[in-house]
């Protein structure tokens, strides 16, 4: 058993604190509490292993998936006591880096100051650091920030606490939880007195790093893997020239936009919306009506059918064009043979014909897709064998009403950059495109089996209506693959011989 001491110094003297993780089962509680084990599910070996190498992967650390003393070290790390993973969230290992749950709806955000540590001597210098913090994402973004007083309503309320204070959500002395926030459209932050507050690098807990933090999901950011970010939950001590890292920028942006004249709310059936041209998706899908459609966060853009221009008003909120469907989805497919769309987000999944979600759903992805994992990254249809084929890390799957046996397999073998693809589809043209967390996308060659020339190129103009269209986009007909000229029955004759191959090798 490894047992190791968080060092916190105080002005007066060195205080030696007990570990806080030093056995599986203090890990059990420590992945359960920041979200990476479903709390009441029994932890089994392969539980606590997927587990430990997500936290591995969100803290930067090399993924052994095993409880090595790299990992217990950065467990017994002062942090943040938000979860690193949110129930009905964004998962961390997707294609942005940054997360966010909801904004605030206005940019104009009030602020009260209930209470100040009394580890600094003078209020003033407490209340111009919480000044500063909120400074680092106003300078960033489209907020502006009004501090009231008294009994004013406030949409951030900051207070230092003690152990229990009334949330349920108890401090644990000094070490460990540094201080913890809540989303909009609550606003509290919450740090913890007992830790030992400084500011201008004395030594003790740097009040304008974590207020920063804290700040950040009081206005909407969950926790980065960046480890450079200020969303990053391990604290990372006092920073002499502490900034935002463009990472931090990225999400704030994407909630509130950057503060240009151009950047603020759309006319009512205008877009864009602030944050919309990201470049990063989560999952693109064309339906049975031929329109195309791409998600990001809690947005859905919408091509309709032929047409090189996104639809009047998108992007719009995704339960506003598909009532019943989640936000920050997972994956998307459309099935030809049925006419229907599946969207798959954590363990379940959602079929819908067009916007219509069908009746009884979401359903289990257990219970009808055999071998198939939960929290998947992509899916398509490969034209060239006409299987579904899903993507999860660095793994990806054949499917032909199971999960055929030898797979999953490394996803390397599709030779996309860094072996990570955020989203799939075939498209209309019966291409396939590949998404990659960078924000950028691959037309693939299928038959060549290897990138097209003069890819990647830029997610954002074309697929989220930024400046530029979709005119590389419509080609239908696939003039580029060799075989467009041919008479269309001999051209079917081809495609039917060369689909009996099977081509197994994939």
């Amino acid at each position: 058993m490894l047992l190791l001491s968080l060092l916190m110094v105080s002005a007066a003297a060195a205080v030696t604190e007990t570990a806080i993780v030093d056995s599986s089962d203090d890990a059990v509680s420590y992945l359960t509490k920041y979200g990476y084990l479903q709390p009441g599910k029994p932890v089994g070996s392969g539980d606590l292993n997927r587990g430990i190498c997500h936290f591995q992967y969100m803290a930067g650390l090399n993924q052994t998936c095993e409880l090595d003393e790299s990992t217990i070290a950065m467990m017994n790390k002062p942090r943040c006591g938000m979860p690193d993973i949110i129930e009905n969230g964004p998962d961390p290992r997707r294609a942005k880096r940054y997360s966010y749950v909801r904004a605030w709806p206005t940019s104009a955000v009030t602020f009260r100051i209930d209470s100040v540590t009394s580890d600094i001597p003078r209020r003033e210098d407490v209340e111009e650091t919480f000044v500063r913090a909120l400074q680092f994402w106003s300078n960033a973004s489209s907020l502006t920030f009004t501090r009231v007083f008294g009994d004013t309503p406030a949409n951030i309320v900051i207070n230092f606490f003690k152990r229990a204070h009334g949330d349920g959500a108890r401090f644990d002395g000094r070490g460990g939880v540094l201080a913890h926030a809540y989303f909009p459209l609550d606003g509290r932050v919450h740090l913890d007195e007992d830790e030992y507050w400084t500011i201008d690098g004395d030594p003790g807990t740097d009040l304008l790093w974590v207020a920063v933090h804290e700040f950040g999901h009081a206005l909407g950011l969950g926790h980065t893997h960046v480890d450079e970010a200020v969303m990053a939950p391990v604290y990372s001590g006092y920073v002499s020239n502490l900034q935002l890292n463009d990472d931090d920028i990225a999400g704030i942006q994407a909630l509130y936009g950057d503060g240009s004249a151009t950047s603020g709310p759309p006319d009512e059936d205008m877009s864009p919306i602030p944050g919309s041209c990201t470049g990063i998706v989560d999952a693109v899908t064309t339906t049975r009506d031929r329109s195309t459609y791409t998600f990001e966060g809690n947005l859905v853009w919408k091509f309709e059918r032929r047409t090189s221009q996104i639809a009047t008003g998108f992007p719009k909120p995704i339960n506003q064009v598909f009532p019943g469907l989640p936000d920050n989805i997972d994956a998307a497919l459309y099935y030809p043979p049925y006419g229907k769309t599946y969207i798959f987000k954590g363990s379940q999944y959602w079929r819908t014909d067009n916007e219509v979600v069908d009746t009884g759903y979401p359903r289990d992805i257990s219970s009808d897709w055999s071998g198939l994992p939960n929290d998947l990254d992509a899916a398509f249809i490969w034209r060239r064998n006409g299987r579904i084929y899903f993507f999860k890390g660095d793994q990806y799957y054949r499917y032909n009403g199971r999960v055929e046996g030898g797979y999953p397999r490394p996803s390397s073998v599709w030779r996309i950059p860094g072996n990570r693809i955020g989203a799939a589809v075939q498209w209309l043209n019966r291409r396939t495109y590949f998404f990659h967390p960078s924000g950028e996308y691959y037309r693939f060659n299928d038959w060549r089996f290897r990138v097209d020339r003069g890819y990647p190129k830029s997610v954002a103009p074309i697929w989220q209506g930024c400046p530029g269209n979709l005119m590389d986009l419509m080609e239908l007909n696939a003039e580029e693959s060799g075989v467009s000229g041919l008479a269309p029955s001999l051209l079917a004759l081809i495609m039917s011989t060369v689909l009996a191959v099977n081509f197994v090798k994939y």
